[in-house]
């Protein structure tokens, strides 16, 4: 018999059915929701949503740039996979052993240090002034 996998309600039997985690699920999804509910209705906070359409021009453009710098890090992290990838097989030994450093050296420092460190250290020997260039290059690091 195959084994199911538990997924995100680890509380449940490997033996439970899909229904019952189903409704496991709708009541976990009905106990957060009435929490934050109640959360928000006790803050007495009156929002303010026609302040916001006033900055609605700036709204979608920092979306528009947010989508900008996550497609060609995108571009830019799948082509520097590829390359590690190709590198790890490689026939010179400095290429299979730089490829298995730079993983654990990204995988193993949290990606606030690599901002810092990159942007401010690294970016500043290299003249790179533009933080949406330094954002692409960091975020491409970090993911590649």
């Amino acid at each position: 018999m195959a084994r199911t996998p538990r997924g995100v309600f680890f509380f449940c039997r490997e033996n439970t059915s899909l229904r019952l985690r189903l409704v496991y699920g709708l009541i976990l999804l009905l106990a957060f929701s009435g929490l934050f509910t109640y959360a928000f209705h006790r803050v007495m906070y009156e929002w303010n949503w026609p302040g916001l359409w006033d900055y609605r021009d700036k709204f979608l453009t920092g979306w528009l740039v947010t989508i900008g710098i996550s497609a060609a890090s995108l571009i830019l992290s799948t082509l520097i996979g590829i390359i590690a990838a190709l590198s790890s097989r490689s026939r010179l030994l400095i290429l299979r052993t730089a490829i298995p450093l730079y993983v654990e050296l990204v995988r193993g420092t949290p990606l606030l240090v690599q901002i810092m460190l990159l942007f401010y250290v690294i970016g500043t020997a290299f003249q790179i002034t533009n933080r949406y260039v330094a954002g692409i290059i960091i975020l491409s690091l970090f993911a590649g």
